[in-house]
Order: structure tokens, then C-alpha cells, then sequence
């Protein structure tokens, strides 16, 4: 009893924590929280706020305040509210000696709120994943003014394509187009996608077969909210020739991370591309243009035995095969050349050395090229296609984002065949070339004598003329 007289004697304290959630719905809980005493029954008025509507039916309000019992035992009691749509909430703090109050706001994103007067504090827990929540504590008589605006409509598209992936396959009379894309939207309803003309079409959204037609250069399907994926691939008939332009597909929405990928056919030479500025770099022209030059720097300073215009076919028939071995049958020229020049100044025991060393390289030469000459005819060109993980049998562009449209991507090839015959024209020249350049090879080391004995007269240093004769 006398514990019973200690509470009572004891002015009760309690914190009334007001919890709001802005919203579709504006609403607040209110907590009552036991201060003191700590047991027996307690009583105290708390003040409703002047926008707020009590729905829970065991705490209606009486004369603006509710009249809060907390029984023996229980810690805490809440009720809760619906908050009057305004654009600006005043929270003022009760000067009261019988509670302290603490305000909380969780803000949903389609709302934009200013917080003016009490100092923000930081909430009692969160998590990198969790909506941020504003804390208030105020002293008696302190103001907090919350503004409430909807963010302005801005005008632009409910549905956007997160990636999208295009493969075209060509063919000689006809292409198989492949249609990859992932979208997000806020809203359902109708949307199609410009293909151009095209049949037999197969379709998937979300992994599941769907009955879709082409139907006048589109393809009409139903956007689901949400994120979801699009799978389509159709035939377009449409012949293989110099200038191929890949399908630009009109998806009527924002698109991003857009990848592009042309299969290269076995029978066409690819000779440029243009596109995106990420994808496929053909360096052959480069090289060619640096292969050009030099090759006038040779036809001015005369540096080879062999005719310019000789080398010159040499080097465009190599080019699309090894640059290595131009260089190789370049330093074979020269090297015999200058070993020829000088071979009465060397020793005997240098002379027989790079005699040998020139008999093998000489032989390593003319088998590379004699070898060049079946790989010409059964090879395909290689013209140097680098970037973007493209190479002379796949294509790959990149595009990191556009309006609605893929980007224009355009190839230039010619068939094969033309590659063919262009190798067979070389190689035939290549063929009575090597038999020339073999008989100037093998005059060249025996101008001296091939094999030189110790104490052996040296031939005359002027070289005979079949040797110092340049080879046709």
C-alpha cells in the first residue's frame, strides 16, 4: 500500500513519439511511452494536432486532447491517425510538464518536403537499404514547418530499354535478325517496335512463346508494368551486297547499353564498317597506307637488287597473309646482297660461316614463300579487325545510349571470290618470280666460290654478270 501511495504521489512523465508516413496515404502513429512512474497506473493528456484525425477507436479525442491510460504493467500504448492533406504541417511541441515529445517522418519519393525550425538529429538506427527516416527532438514550445509538394508532371516516357542486344546473320538472299531487350515500365498498356520489312517472326516475352505478326513494319506487343524481357528474331529477304546496312529498329522508348553484333559470312571480304564509334577497327589500311610509303622510299634509293614495282606486288600480295615474311624476304635481298659486296674482305673461316648461315636462311625463304602460295588461295584476308572483341569472323558495336532508334551500322565487303582471284593472279606472278629470284639466290653465293679452303686464292672481286645482274 505504501508503494501503491509512492506512485500516486509521483507526477506522471511519459514521451509521445508521433510517427508520420507520408505516402498514397498521409498517416501517424503516436506512441506513449512510460517515463514515471515506473509502475501503477497512469494518466495524462496529450494534445492532438490540429490536422490530425484519431481512427483508433479506444483514444477519441475530448476538448483537442486525448486522454492517454496507461495500466499497471504496461510500458507503452499507441493509437493511430489520418493527417489532412495540406502543403504545410505545423508541429509545435506542448509545453507540458507531464511529456516530452520526439517527431519522425518517413517521406515516400513522390513527395518533395522542406523541414524549417528544429534541428534534425540522427535517427536511432539504420541501414544503407532502409528509407531515410528525419528525427526531431524539440524542447517545449519549439516549431517545425513541413512543406509538402507533389514534384511537377514533366512530360516523357513511361517505359525505357535497359539493353538491348541486335544479331544479324547474314545470308546470300536473305538475313536472320535476332532481337534482345530488357525494359522497365511505370504503366501497361499498348507499344510496338519499327522492324522494317520482315517474316517469320518468333517471339518471347519473358521466356514464354507469345503469337506476335510483323504487321506493316512493326511488331505490336502489350507493355506490362514493371521490368520484363522482349526476345524476337525474324528473316528479312534482302541480298548480300557491297554496301550492307544493319536493320535500325525503332523500340518508341529511351534505350541504353545498346550491343550490336554482325556474323561475318565464310564467302564475303569485309573491307570497312562504319558505326558506333565503339566496335570494329580494320587497321590493314594503315598499315598499307606505311606500306605504300616505304615502298616509294625504295623505288628512290634503289636499296634492293630486285625491280621496285616487283617488291611492290610482293608486299600487296603479303599483306593480307604476314607482314613478317615481306620483312623476312626484304632482309634476304639486302643481306646477300652486301655479303656479296664485301665477301673478299671477310676471312675464310667468316666467309665459309655466313655461306652457310645464308644457304639456310635462303632455303627457310623460298620455302615460306613457295608455302605463301596455297595459303594465299585456301586462307582467308587478314585485314587487321581489332576492338570492341571483334574480329574477321564477328563484328561487334557498342552504344552506351539513344533516343529510340539503334545506331546506323553499314559494312562494305566484296564476295570471295574476288579475293581468290586476286590471290591467283598473284600467285601465278609469284611463281615465275621465285624461279628468278632462286637462280639470282644461288649465283649470288657461288659469285665467290661457295666454299673456300684455307690458304685458297681468292677469285677477282668484280662479280660475274649473271650475278650482278638484278633478278627479273
Amino acid at each position: 500500500q505504501s508503494q501503491a501511495q509512492q506512485a500516486l504521489a509521483i507526477a506522471p512523465m511519459v514521451k509521445v513519439i508521433r510517427q508520420v508516413w507520408l505516402d498514397s496515404e498521409w498517416r501517424m502513429r503516436t506512441w506513449v511511452h512510460r517515463i514515471a512512474p515506473e509502475r501503477g497506473d497512469l494518466h495524462v493528456s496529450v494534445l492532438q494536432l490540429s490536422f490530425e484525425r484519431v481512427i483508433s477507436a479506444n483514444y477519441l479525442p475530448d476538448d483537442a486532447a486525448i486522454k492517454v491510460h496507461i495500466p499497471s504493467g504496461v510500458q507503452e500504448i499507441f493509437w493511430d491517425s489520418i493527417i489532412d492533406r495540406k502543403e504545410q504541417l505545423e508541429f509545435i511541441a506542448a509545453n507540458s510538464a507531464h511529456y516530452v515529445e520526439e517527431w519522425r517522418f518517413h517521406i515516400s519519393h513522390q513527395w518533395r518536403t522542406e523541414f524549417s525550425g528544429v534541428p534534425s538529429v540522427w535517427p536511432e538506427s539504420f541501414a544503407e537499404d532502409d528509407h531515410w527516416t528525419f528525427r526531431y527532438l524539440p524542447w517545449a514550445g519549439e516549431q517545425l514547418a513541413v512543406s509538402v509538394q507533389s514534384p511537377t508532371p514533366v512530360k516523357g516516357f513511361s517505359q525505357s530499354f535497359d539493353q538491348v542486344n541486335l544479331r544479324v546473320t547474314a545470308g546470300d538472299q536473305q538475313r536472320r535478325v535476332e532481337l534482345e531487350a530488357k525494359y522497365r515500365s511505370s504503366r501497361g498498356g499498348q507499344s510496338h517496335i519499327e522492324v522494317g520489312e520482315g517474316h517469320h517472326l518468333n517471339a518471347l516475352i519473358d521466356g514464354r512463346k507469345t503469337h506476335l505478326q510483323i504487321q506493316d513494319e512493326k511488331i505490336n506487343y502489350t507493355v506490362a508494368p514493371g521490368e520484363h524481357n522482349l526476345s524476337f528474331d525474324w528473316k528479312e529477304s534482302l541480298a548480300l551486297g557491297f554496301r550492307s546496312q544493319l536493320p535500325q529498329v525503332n523500340l518508341n522508348a529511351p534505350i541504353s547499353n545498346v550491343a550490336i553484333q554482325w556474323q561475318v559470312p565464310e564467302n564475303r571480304w569485309v573491307l570497312w564498317t562504319s558505326g558506333p564509334v565503339i566496335g570494329p577497327a580494320i587497321i590493314y589500311w594503315g598499315e598499307l597506307l606505311a606500306f605504300l610509303l616505304l615502298a616509294a622510299i625504295v623505288w628512290r634509293s634503289q636499296l634492293l637488287p630486285i625491280k621496285p614495282y616487283h617488291w611492290l606486288l610482293l608486299g600487296l600480295g603479303l599483306s593480307t597473309q604476314s607482314w613478317w615474311l615481306l620483312v623476312f624476304i626484304t632482309l634476304w635481298f639486302i643481306v646477300l646482297s652486301v655479303h656479296q659486296k664485301y665477301a673478299e674482305k671477310q676471312s675464310d673461316t667468316l666467309f665459309n660461316v655466313v655461306q652457310i648461315m645464308l644457304a639456310i636462311f635462303s632455303v627457310f625463304v623460298l620455302l615460306s614463300l613457295i608455302a605463301s602460295i596455297p595459303m594465299s588461295l585456301m586462307s582467308r584476308p587478314d585485314m587487321g579487325i581489332v576492338g570492341n572483341q571483334s574480329n574477321g569472323y564477328i563484328l561487334k558495336w557498342y552504344l552506351d545510349a539513344a533516343i529510340n532508334t539503334t545506331p546506323e551500322v553499314v559494312i562494305y565487303s566484296l564476295p570471295m571470290w574476288v579475293y581468290k582471284l586476286a590471290m591467283l593472279s598473284w600467285a601465278l606472278w609469284l611463281a615465275f618470280a621465285l624461279v628468278s629470284w632462286a637462280r639470282w639466290g644461288w649465283q649470288t653465293l657461288n659469285d665467290k666460290g661457295f666454299w673456300r679452303q684455307s690458304g685458297s686464292i681468292i677469285p677477282s672481286s668484280k662479280p660475274s654478270a649473271e650475278s650482278s645482274k638484278a633478278p627479273e
